[in-house]
């Protein structure tokens, strides 16, 4: 009965709402590929993964695996990212997969910073699968009332857009739609509908504040989600720390999710050389950078807090940098070099 209960609720939980959110993860200021294109390759060429377990303890309790690939390509279309993003999304009985392959052209700004458009296209595939328990053969479908729930899925194509403008002076804002086609998913009778986000954040650096330590970066940061019916943001503080004389850091942050959650971030980072020198990284420009961390979520929502504890998430990313292009220049005598 149990079993019956939650597969009914899980399925109707989706049929009767075309709303049904994106994931949600802690980690956003590293993930802003998957929900926003226009970020894809701003920074050299990089892959992430992010894992997400979220209330802990919670029977059937939503998990989240997030895997970017992306790269800054200059020569293409003079100046492009490219990147592939794959989501699987499971809670309860059901199961949400997503894979885009994502496209940004930057636009330099002179003067003010770089300007980005990006697009998204690919597949969203959403299931249902109930696990039935057979009297005498164990686990068998076959021995099974009939008119229980059997599995289904169904899948679709999705599209992803966006605009992201990084300046000069540290900030960066952002805009970007998810779902744009809202891919009607028939086998399930399912409709996933759009989200709409809008982030921002300020680089405070020792440009800005003298006094600040040139290895320490603070960065204070949003993001606001809203699927149309309800919304949720997560305002953000990051500190970025590499310890003077070393090739290591630390990262360290603080989230509080509007209506749900106090969350504490924290990280390890290190530089990796690939020259004798130790001055550049595999493809001769800025040296790679490993980081990995943690975070935990304290629940403030006091229901939750009565059937699980606070959510997990841990976090890997791996760059590596090119050198600048270098500038053209002209063999002409009467042309200063």
């Amino acid at each position: 009965m149990k079993k019956i209960l939650l597969f009914a609720f899980s399925y109707l939980a989706v049929n009767v709402s075309v709303a049904q959110s994106d994931k949600q993860l802690t980690h956003f200021m590293f993930d802003k590929m998957s929900f926003n294109p226009a970020t894809t390759g701003f920074k050299g060429y990089s892959a992430t993964a992010i894992y997400r377990g979220q209330w802990d303890k919670f029977e059937n309790a939503p998990n989240t695996m997030l895997v970017n690939l992306q790269g800054n390509l200059p020569n293409l279309f003079n100046g492009s990212g490219v990147g592939l993003s794959f989501t699987n999304d499971v809670i309860g009985l059901g199961k949400e997969v997503n894979m885009t392959l994502n496209f940004a052209k930057h636009l330099p700004v002179p003067g003010y910073g770089v300007l980005s458009a990006g697009i998204a296209a690919g597949i969203v595939n959403i299931g249902f699968d109930p696990k039935w328990n057979g009297p005498q053969t164990g686990y068998s479908n076959s021995s099974l009332d009939v008119n229980l729930p059997t599995g289904a899925s169904g899948t679709g194509l999705n599209f992803n857009f966006g605009l992201h403008f990084k300046g000069n002076e540290g900030y960066y804002v952002g805009l970007s739609a998810t779902n744009l086609s809202q891919p009607d998913l028939t086998n399930v009778n399912f409709t996933k509908a759009r989200n709409y986000y809008v982030m921002g954040g300020y680089e405070i650096t020792a440009k800005q504040f003298p006094l600040m330590p040139t290895t320490l970066t603070i960065t204070p940061q949003f993001l606001f989600k809203t699927d149309g019916t309800a919304g949720i943001t997560d305002f953000n503080v990051m500190a970025n720390f590499w310890v003077p004389g070393t090739n290591m850091g630390i990262y360290a942050g603080v989230t509080y999710r509007t209506k749900e959650a106090f969350a504490v971030l924290v990280g390890f980072q290190q530089k990796l050389y690939s020259t004798a020198s130790g001055e550049k990284g595999a493809l001769g420009g800025s040296p790679d950078i490993l980081k990995f961390g943690y975070s935990y979520d304290a629940n403030t929502n006091k229901t939750i807090n009565i059937y699980g504890n606070g959510s997990h998430e841990l976090f890997v990313n791996y760059s590596i940098f090119a050198p600048p292009p270098k500038v053209q220049r002209y063999g002409n005598v009467f042309i200063l070099q």
